[in-house]
């Protein structure tokens, strides 16, 4: 239900029917996404907001929303990190290229997630990144190494251990594009200091105390 609002809402927009016939849309789905009724529920109204936010103003998002988003992805309750983590899966989808610029603020919020207490909220901190990793693979290549390299030294096993799955995933992305113009090179990807860095941990990580960690080193290796 909280989806397919959230898509009513966005082909109304782009009809012209603006915010204010929805006054209660957007606070509801705020609410959803922390209440307690479930999982699935919550995820719901996490995509449907993210289909609203593609069809209001930039600044509403940018100014008011993502601020909250990025608060509640680090709340006291599970439930409702969980609710607020889940739209950082569709909102890559819905914003493309206009969620570039709000990649440094997400990516530390969802790379946190990843040591997360509850396993539910680990799982979709991973998709969230994974959605990342997907979508800006060839256009956000210069913020989301940084934050995988502090993923690969950080003291978490959970973290490092994740922060190697995403690489993993973005090296595929990369290699395995069927058009000749955007495929790239593992050398041109990583012949620089970053990337020597962080080859260089990878190969460290495959003796990691932590036995998924190393398995998972040597498998990307």
């Amino acid at each position: 239900e909280s989806r397919v609002l959230g898509d009513v809402y966005k082909r109304q927009e782009y009809g012209g029917v603006g915010e204010e016939e929805f006054v209660d849309l957007v606070p509801w789905l705020l609410g959803t996404m922390q209440s307690e009724i479930g999982i699935i529920e919550r995820s719901g109204a996490a995509q449907g907001l993210a289909e609203v936010i593609a069809a209001l103003p930039p600044s509403r998002f940018q100014n008011d929303l993502l601020p909250r988003i990025l608060t509640n992805s680090d709340a006291v309750k599970a439930s409702t990190r969980q609710g607020y983590m889940e739209i950082f899966q569709f909102l890559p989808h819905s914003l493309k290229e206009r969620f570039h610029s709000s990649l440094p603020q997400v990516l530390p919020i969802v790379l946190k997630g990843l040591s997360d207490e509850a396993e539910y909220v680990r799982e979709v901190a991973l998709k969230a990144g994974q959605a990342i990793v997907n979508e800006y693979a060839f256009t956000s290549t210069d913020v989301i190494l940084p934050a995988l390299e502090e993923g690969l030294y950080d003291d978490n096993w959970r973290i490092r251990h994740s922060s190697i799955q995403l690489l993993g995933d973005l090296l595929n992305v990369l290699c395995a594009s069927d058009n000749i113009d955007e495929k790239k090179d593992l050398s041109v990807i990583l012949n620089d200091d970053r990337g020597n860095s962080m080859l260089a941990a990878l190969y460290l990580l495959r003796s990691d105390p932590s036995s998924p960690v190393r398995q998972l080193a040597i498998h990307v290796w």
